[in-house]
């Protein structure tokens, strides 16, 4: 139970720190006209949270008999698959003048504040650059994309 929402909220950190840099690596390397965005899409009724340690755990493993309300807990107070794709799908639909700053975090298609963990620009640098690292033994001869945005070509 523990690990399961602690991974989430570490997977949810990383994908606002990653997209923070992606961000600002594209605007330095001037593809201003590309954006990326962190989504929030609030609580989803999917099957991600089946294990993940959060309130459908304590409920199904605490009180098993309570397991049968679990679906309907998920239709009258989760978004659906849906609903939960509408951040997604509004950042790629809208107008330019429409969209905040690339690098933004967006909750229901407006920017949220972020933590200043999720802020920290040596830790964004750092997951992009780990990142990169960790991905290289797989790219082979398609490392134009990270070629791109190294580091040293970055003005901070």
């Amino acid at each position: 139970a523990y690990a399961g929402m602690q991974l989430y909220a570490r997977a949810k950190l990383a994908n606002a720190l990653f997209t923070a840099e992606l961000a600002r690596r594209l605007h330095t390397k001037q593809y201003g006209q590309l954006r990326t965005y962190a989504l929030h899409p609030g609580c989803v009724a999917t099957g991600i949270w089946h294990g993940v340690g959060f309130y459908p755990a304590v409920f199904v493993h605490a009180l098993p008999y309570l397991s049968r309300l679990y679906p309907l807990a998920a239709r009258l107070l989760m978004r659906s698959a849906e609903q939960g794709s509408a951040d997604m799908t509004w950042a790629v639909a809208a107008r330019a003048e429409e969209l905040p700053p690339s690098g933004a975090f967006l909750v229901s298609c407006m920017p949220a504040a972020t933590s200043a963990l999720a802020q920290n620009s040596p830790l964004q640098r750092r997951l992009w650059e780990h990142t990169q690292h960790a991905l290289e033994p797989f790219l082979g001869d398609n490392r134009i994309e990270l070629e791109l945005l190294r580091p040293n070509e970055c003005a901070r």
